[in-house]
């Protein structure tokens, strides 16, 4: 059976989703016991922690083959070229999805924006999309709190890739 792993990676609090051929088998919000106030440490850390949460999923669930999916951050230009809050705040993201692809070996690696896989719905709408793609068994599954987000982000990345969640393009109104 083939393993699916999908990170939304946070500096503070990432997202892990896992699942056994379609199904959900675990969603996680993952927090290093020891907070760092520096950047550097912050990355090496969470790297640590989702590196070693994989491994143990690997060990529980019976695999053939581990796919990693990982949202890779993106920079949103606005009107004038602005941009969408700073984008360095990005840089230790970017970090971690390195370190963790780094560090997990796996049978594919794959690295998606979020504009490719959820597109620019809003947060709270595209979250109750993922919820109503899940069974009751998988449901229960989803971490709850302030943080739950980050899990349920996961989640749907996986369901995006795994074919489960489509992205439906949003117009407005008068545009074709």
């Amino acid at each position: 059976m083939r393993l699916t792993v999908a990170l939304d990676p946070g500096l503070r609090a990432s997202g892990l989703a896992v699942f056994e051929g379609a199904v959900l088998k675990h969603a996680a919000i993952v927090r290093p016991e020891i907070h760092h106030r520096e950047t550097l440490p912050a990355v090496v850390a969470m790297c640590e922690e989702v590196i070693a949460m994989i491994g143990t999923a690997c060990a529980q669930y019976k695999h053939e083959a581990l796919d990693l999916i990982i949202e890779y951050p993106q920079v949103y230009q606005r009107v004038g070229g602005k941009t969408k809050g700073d984008p360095n705040d990005l840089l230790p993201l970017a970090s971690i999805c390195g370190g963790v692809a780094a560090g997990v070996v796996a049978d594919l690696k794959r690295a998606v924006h979020p504009s490719e896989w959820k597109g620019t719905v809003d947060g709270d709408v595209f979250t109750e999309r993922i919820k109503q793609r899940l069974t009751k068994n998988e449901l229960v599954r989803l971490p709850v709190g302030s943080l739950a987000h980050n899990a349920i982000d996961a989640v749907g990345l996986g369901l995006w890739y795994l074919n489960r969640l489509e992205r439906r393009r949003v117009y407005a109104k008068g545009a074709t």
